[in-house]
């Protein structure tokens, strides 16, 4: 695979690496005095809920150190994460979720993006559930910083960063003015602090990536950009 290792950008990012793991495409190790010490993985499970990551291991000569750092490589985007282990259950191995700058991940986008600049204020809207369901749902509208043909980036304020992060679904509804026939289901990659500009004023908020569930078509995204009259680069 070519592309450039760069941090996991956000715990969502993470939780859908770990959820596209299997136990035959990964190898986990720790460095025990001076030397790499494998233990073959039977199996990976990730349970989202409850936000546990485990291994069931095969039977090994070495013991694991508990005390020690564990490594964890995978093949899905040549993923590597270093970590602590939670704990051992029989054959199981529970590791602590990693902190961001412990993951390197491969970046995939190769898409043509085009960006667009804040002074514009040029919208989409978005549907957002809740994963409480006793919570109300939300329309909320959200400037946008690029968009391709299979993402987006948005700028989100921090009083909306809790309703995007909290959210069970996210569906994109309208673009500009134009509502979408068919409106497009939405997966946060990432969300970071943002520093920014606004008529020469500094401001602060946040960077939000989407991975959309299925492309924009190119009718209907050439026709956006024509509209606001902005040029792909």
């Amino acid at each position: 695979m070519e592309g450039k290792h760069r941090n996991a950008n956000s715990f969502k990012e993470i939780e859908s690496i770990l959820a596209n793991a299997s136990g035959t495409d990964c190898l986990v190790w720790q460095n025990l005095t001076g030397k790499r010490v494998v233990y073959p993985v039977d199996e990976v499970l990730y349970d989202k809920d409850q936000r546990t990551f485990k291994f069931r291991l095969k039977p090994q000569e070495n013991a694991i150190n508990e005390k020690e750092f564990v490594y964890v490589k995978f093949d899905y985007r040549e993923t590597m994460l270093k970590t602590k282990i939670e704990k051992l259950n029989g054959n199981w191995l529970y590791i602590q979720n990693p902190s961001q700058d412990h993951v390197k991940t491969v970046e995939l986008r190769r898409e043509k993006r085009t960006e667009f600049k804040l002074d514009d204020e040029i919208l989409i809207t978005l549907e957002i559930k809740n994963i409480d369901t006793q919570a109300k749902d939300h329309v909320l509208k959200f400037q946008i910083l690029d968009i391709a043909e299979g993402g987006i980036s948005l700028l989100v304020s921090n009083f909306n960063k809790a309703f995007v992060e909290g959210s069970k679904e996210l569906t994109l509804t309208h673009i500009g003015d134009t509502k979408l026939k068919n409106p497009i289901k939405l997966d946060m990659c990432y969300i970071h602090n943002h520093r920014h500009k606004v008529r020469g004023k500094i401001q602060f908020a946040n960077r939000a990536g989407f991975k959309l569930a299925e492309a924009f078509s190119m009718e209907d995204l050439v026709e956006f950009l024509r509209i606001n009259e902005v040029a792909t680069s």
